[in-house]
């Protein structure tokens, strides 16, 4: 008897990667070569995986007998991704299970496991267990004795903020929110043009949802140098030394990778090129594409960040909307707009204010931009303003 298995299923979700490039990083983030029964899908998805990462493209001429995806009737698209992965994992676990025990064990391989897990927990021993708190505070000794600059993480540029938030701590996941063309934008452009300064070799990157790269590089030049972008671009020339030294940062801008999926992907291909970026900033939230409605895309989307943050031991700051009615509540409340899971899972919860009646009756073109800290998981909150100059988005202390 064969074990559990469904080729035309598998060669299915070869062809949707074919047809939809958007299933790629959901169905690569979710399967392993080894998730196949069929070791010629097995191969092609491994194929597929390496062209994508490598180049953002499939080469299908790459492929083994690529004619029988492509001679399909059938279309797939991204929608199903996950669902044709959940089905190619259960069959995967079912032939594990199938084998071990030499007979058949249904077709919830989630159920069966279960069952079994609840027949063995009472069987055996009780065995000592490891004292894992020792080894952990063993561990944090160790990096308190190797703290640097006062502070735990990397230094942020602005030493009122390191002071209340500690700098940029490994998996921390940070959430900016403000209205639109309030600033945001141009605080992480800020914020990153800073940290390239003070750690020139760390990497760093920029996932944009809504701009360009050449964009968010103009933006990054504006806040590194100090100059309006309208000067930049008529006067390249007199800025080629700052030009020279961004361009040599280890900074990587994305535009192209629209859901969470897609975002780790790319940096699980810069970690396994030694470039795995310590700084991320993802801009926005509201702006990924996740399945689902507002709430259910926009819960899911903060959910997968944070994970991220902790998984690969970086920082992550996220950009965010807020909602009209929320900014009007009491400061107490972080109004980020489509799910209240975006404030409980950050680390750190940011809105930034401004005083925009006072902006309109005074000529000055420097507005105070001011970062409240209204949630700070791991110490105090606070308010920290700095100069936003609106009419060329730069920012200074």
């Amino acid at each position: 008897m064969n074990p559990p298995n469904d080729v035309e299923l598998e060669k299915q979700a070869i062809k949707m990667m074919i047809d939809d490039a958007d299933s790629i990083p959901i169905l690569v983030a979710k399967l392993k070569p080894d998730d196949f029964y069929n070791m010629l899908h097995a191969n092609n998805f491994k194929q597929i995986k390496k062209d994508y990462i490598a180049t953002g493209e499939i080469n299908i001429s790459a492929l083994q007998k690529a004619y029988q995806y492509l001679e399909s009737d059938y279309f797939n698209t991204a929608a199903f991704a996950e669902e044709f992965a959940d089905k190619i994992i259960n069959l995967k676990k079912l032939r594990v299970l199938h084998f071990h025990q030499g007979e058949p064990v249904g077709d919830d391989a989630k159920a069966y496991i279960e069952k079994t897990l609840q027949i063995f927990s009472g069987l055996g021993d009780e065995t000592k267990e490891k004292n894992e708190i020792k080894d952990v505070l063993a561990e944090a000794y160790e990096d308190w004795c190797n703290i640097g600059d006062g502070i735990a993480g990397d230094t942020t540029g602005l030493d009122s903020l390191d002071d209340v938030i500690d700098g940029y701590c490994p998996g921390h996941y940070w959430v900016i929110g403000a209205y639109t063309n309030y600033g945001k934008t141009s605080l992480a452009c800020w914020l990153l043009a800073q940290y390239i300064r003070s750690h020139p070799d760390n990497h760093v990157a920029f996932f944009s949802v809504e701009m360009s790269k050449k964009q968010i590089s103009e933006r990054i030049i504006t806040q590194y140098t100090g100059q309006p972008i309208w000067k930049i671009r008529h006067e390249p020339t007199a800025f080629d030394d700052e030009i020279d030294q961004v361009a040599k940062s280890n900074v990587h801008i994305f535009d192209r990778d629209r859901t969470p999926d897609a975002i780790r992907l790319k940096l699980m291909a810069l970690k396994a090129r030694g470039r795995l970026p310590r700084l991320v900033f993802v801009d926005f939230i509201q702006n990924l594409h996740v399945q689902g409605g507002e709430y259910e895309g926009t819960t899911k989307a903060t959910l997968e960040l944070q994970t991220l943050a902790g998984d690969l031991g970086i920082t992550i700051i996220a950009l965010s909307q807020i909602s009209n009615e929320g900014a009007k509540a009491p400061t107490t409340v972080i109004p980020f707009k489509g799910s209240g899971a975006i404030a409980a899972s950050a680390d750190l919860g940011i809105i930034l204010h401004r005083d925009r009646q006072a902006e309109l009756e005074s000529p000055n073109m420097l507005a105070t931009l001011t970062i409240q800290i209204r949630k700070n998981r791991h110490g105090k909150l606070a308010e920290i303003p700095v100069l936003l100059n609106q009419d060329t988005g730069v920012i200074n202390k």
